[in-house]
């Protein structure tokens, strides 16, 4: 892993007493720089994420961005990465040193070579998917969602139905496929009516024998596939 972007510390004047008690945002920002360097390169990225973040919500500059991707690599999480190295290369443009763009470029192509994928299935339309606690989108779900390699936590979570939450571990350049099926709670009960009239028929529910109409079949509250045989009628 390459050592991060060397700080570069900047002179400030101090007009008073007071405002050297009060450091200014870049310096402060420069200070949870420093921090978050000394832990990358002591190999704890989690407190150096932590860290770079906070430089980069005080100042955002360009040298933190790239070492937030660099981070973001190191922990495996390819999706922010990925994104980090596009927005330091975009907000760059042509003052990003040749050096610097080589590098850029060579992550990027690393974490989009090694990046890895879960395909989610749920049963239930318009549940809410979020992988390590960060929403993805909602079922169904129009592809694959990218992550890095390793372990994951894929939550689902819809009103009316018990959350699901599954660990899902992918490998690098691997597609892992989960399906899900959500339970209603309580409250989402209801009743199948199923009456065929005159017809005496047998009715089946999810393929299920439910008994001879006309039969009333307490049901959780989702789409359901009804069935009816009677001899002599189709």
């Amino acid at each position: 892993m390459n050592t991060l972007i060397a700080v570069v510390v900047v002179s400030l004047a101090i007009a008073s007493s007071a405002a050297a008690q009060q450091p200014s945002e870049r310096e402060q920002a420069r200070q949870h720089y420093e921090a978050g360097a000394a832990a990358f390169g002591r190999g704890d990225y989690a407190s150096a994420l932590v860290e770079l973040e906070r430089s980069y919500d005080l100042f955002a500059s360009l040298r933190t961005l790239f070492s937030l991707a660099q981070c973001r690599q190191a922990l495996f999480d390819y999706p922010a990465g990925v994104a980090s190295v596009e927005q330091y290369l975009r907000e760059g443009g042509a003052d990003v040193p040749a050096d610097l763009r080589t590098q850029a470029e060579t992550m990027l192509a690393d974490m989009r070579r090694d990046m890895a994928h879960v395909a989610v299935v749920v049963d239930v339309a318009g549940a809410d998917i979020l992988v390590d606690g960060t929403a993805r989108g909602a079922s169904p779900l129009s592809g694959t969602l990218e992550v890095g390699p390793g372990v994951h936590t894929v939550e689902v979570r819809r009103e009316g139905y018990a959350s699901v939450q599954r660990r899902v571990t992918v490998a690098a350049g691997q597609t892992e496929s989960l399906e899900v099926t959500l339970e209603p709670t309580a409250v989402a009960r209801t009743a199948l009516r199923i009456d065929t009239g005159t017809v005496a028929a047998r009715a089946f529910v999810d393929g299920a024998d439910v008994g001879a109409t006309h039969v009333e079949v307490p049901v959780a509250a989702r789409e359901r596939e009804v069935r009816v045989e009677a001899d002599g009628f189709r």
